[in-house]
């Protein structure tokens, strides 16, 4: 009987030690699939966010009658832009305020200049610029004018409108364009109702703020800046993949491992940016 008994358990280790053995073994091993994960590198990230600069609005269109000559608002329109863009995050939003003052302040006929933005965006390593212009601002000029001697003032609704391109600095080419409307839905007796806003003090425009959005008259900017945003971020796939690089010349760079020692002057009009180490 014990004999048996011997006979059996040694006959059951050497049938079910086999087992126990590939099944320690399969588990140490890592799979085939788990080896090719642990090969593989992980993916990268190929979207990259496209660097965009955004120019000071051309406002020629629209004059000082609004809000008087102290004003520029085309680069308080361009301003409001950045900041909702920003808030987008389609682009990568270069600030134009890393540029040196001398080179930020260029005149404003310069901001209708296709070429002249070409040129500014590669200085600032964008891939393109946005460039645009204010087309209306306060309320229609084709509207009839309200009578001076009304006793009760009339109502009106506040209007603004701006149209913005996008052009690529590595083509110079206009790949995208896009248009804001905007209208007040409320009315008032001025183009400055609502809210407590007072005014600009000194020519400080800030057309975010909240006094300013209170307005009928930043109610309707607001409006046609919402419509530009989504217009140009829709765009971002017209842009072309090469990324930019950042670009020196004798006009538009100061920085002494990218220029001679000196820079030559040149005549007035090439000079608009034109810094001497």
């Amino acid at each position: 009987m014990k004999r048996s008994v011997k006979f059996f358990s040694l006959f059951f280790v050497i049938s079910v030690a086999p087992l126990f053995l590939n099944a320690w073994r399969a588990g140490a091993r890592p799979s085939h699939s788990d080896q090719s994960a642990e090969k593989k590198p992980p993916a990268a990230d190929v979207t990259q966010k496209k660097r965009i600069v955004v120019l000071d609005f051309d406002d020629s269109a629209v004059g000082t009658a609004v809000l008087g000559d102290q004003v520029d608002v085309g680069k308080a329109i361009s301003a409001l832009l950045t900041q909702q863009l920003v808030k987008d995050g389609t682009y990568a939003i270069v600030d134009a305020k890393t540029m040196s003052l001398a080179e930020q302040n260029f005149s404003k006929k310069d901001r209708a200049d296709r070429e002249f933005g070409v040129k500014f965006g590669k200085r600032l390593g964008a891939d393109a610029v946005i460039m645009g212009s204010v087309t209306l601002f306060g309320k229609d000029p084709h509207a009839r004018p309200l009578p001076q001697d009304e006793v009760v003032p009339r109502k009106i609704k506040a209007r603004a409108a701006a149209e913005a391109r996008i052009i690529d600095v590595a083509t110079g080419e206009i790949v995208a364009v896009a248009s804001g409307r905007g209208e007040s839905k409320r009315m008032g007796v001025s183009l400055t109702s609502g809210g407590n806003w007072h005014g600009f003090s000194g020519g400080n425009v800030d057309f975010g703020s909240s006094e300013f959005q209170a307005t009928i008259l930043g109610e309707a900017v607001n409006d046609a800046v919402q419509q530009l945003t989504a217009g140009l971020a829709a765009d971002a796939s017209q842009l072309s993949s090469a990324p930019s690089k950042p670009q020196c010349s004798d006009r538009f760079c100061n920085r002494t491992s990218c220029l001679p020692s000196a820079v030559p002057a040149r005549r007035a009009s090439d000079a608009r940016l034109l810094i001497l180490s």
